[in-house]
């Protein structure tokens, strides 16, 4: 289905100058458990399998656990300005405000092996998504899917630094989108060779897609393309370098974490016009 197409400007440098102050309840933010406001340290199992249909659970076993933005350090800092923040965003990325106080880490594992997160779904889902927060240095992360309990798995990427998006104090999307619901778990582990890694994820898509809605785009000064769509469902972002173009070019498929929700570009060319449509993905 193709979607309402706006016109880029030229594209130099990343002007934005308001931000987005709410959260969807579609979304698994994790800045309330049942009604009630979290508390660093709190252990997250089950507690959104009655709403969504997803439970959370780590790779030895035992389970991931709330952390707080702000000292004392969890799971990262953010070197910026001279000083190091701790368990914060980059206070100049423009969409700071998407994510709120708390994000999902470990309880302070500090060996690698087998480290990292399984989200598992109560019935099975075509798409899934998230984002992982800091990926630096030597840090890397596959995300897996699979059609059962970790055996047969159905997708896969990778996410480290030197990748459009990814970097310190950055949140990196992730998603999957599949021709049919066939995604029973998500694996997120750490495969980089950085021995204590910071493990920090927010803003899971639900389980429970709500209807899709057409995409209004919109794109803010500067390469940085505003979406308008259902939260939790898929959208595949192409560009080209004219409106008539016939060959559009894929920028990222993602699974809309929060309406509306902005795309840096970080690959566009600079003052050369580009051209931007969303597709909605069934």
């Amino acid at each position: 289905m193709k979607l309402r197409t706006f016109f880029s400007l030229a594209s130099s440098a990343l002007l934005f100058t308001y931000s987005i102050q709410a959260q969807s309840t579609n979304v698994v933010d994790f800045e309330s458990i049942n009604g009630s406001t979290p508390t660093d340290g709190m252990s997250i199992s089950n507690q959104f399998q009655a709403e969504f249909g997803i439970s959370f659970r780590r790779t030895d076993g035992g389970f991931p656990v709330i952390a707080k933005k702000g000292p004392p350090r969890t799971a990262f800092p953010t070197a910026f300005g001279g000083t190091l923040l701790d368990d914060e965003l980059r206070p100049d990325y423009p969409f700071k405000t998407n994510f709120g106080s708390y994000f999902l880490t470990d309880d302070g594992r500090t060996d690698t092996a087998g480290i990292g997160l399984i989200v598992d779904y109560d019935s099975p889902v075509a798409q899934a998504g998230g984002y992982v927060l800091d990926i630096d240095t030597t840090e890397a992360w596959t995300i897996t899917a699979y059609s059962d309990d970790g055996a047969t798995m159905v997708a896969q990427l990778v996410l480290a630094p030197g990748q459009s998006g990814v970097g310190d104090g950055l949140p990196t999307v992730w998603s999957f989108v599949r021709p049919t619901a066939d995604i029973r778990q998500i694996r997120l582990l750490h495969t980089g060779p950085q021995s204590v890694p910071g493990l920090a994820f927010d803003n899971f898509s639900p389980s429970q897609l709500p209807p899709i809605l057409p995409a209004v785009l919109n794109v803010g000064f500067h390469a940085v393309v505003s979406i308008d769509g259902s939260v939790g469902r898929a959208y595949r972002l192409e560009h080209a370098p004219t409106a008539d173009s016939t060959n559009w070019n894929t920028l990222t498929n993602i699974v809309l974490p929060t309406s509306p929700w902005h795309f840096i570009d970080f690959e566009s060319p600079g003052p050369p016009e580009r051209f931007y449509r969303a597709i909605g993905l069934e």
